[in-house]
């Protein structure tokens, strides 16, 4: 994982580092955070997406974001 994973902004790589997810704030079209609870998830294909989605959920979860 690199990025912030305290403010639930971080990209999910693989072992030959490409880039396989990531999580960030959604922002409106005027460039306004939505909410802290408000993510936007990208994941590649072939890339299990529940599992991605499980860690941003308990992640912030821990870092008390949702």
């Amino acid at each position: 994982m690199e990025g912030s994973v305290h403010n639930l902004e971080f990209k999910i790589v693989g072992s030959e580092g490409q880039i396989m997810a990531v999580v960030q704030r959604k922002l409106s079209s005027s460039g306004v955070v939505l909410g802290e609870d408000v993510l936007c998830v990208t994941v590649e294909p072939h890339v299990d997406h529940i599992f991605v989605m499980a860690l941003a959920a308990i992640l912030g979860l821990i870092h008390h974001k949702m």
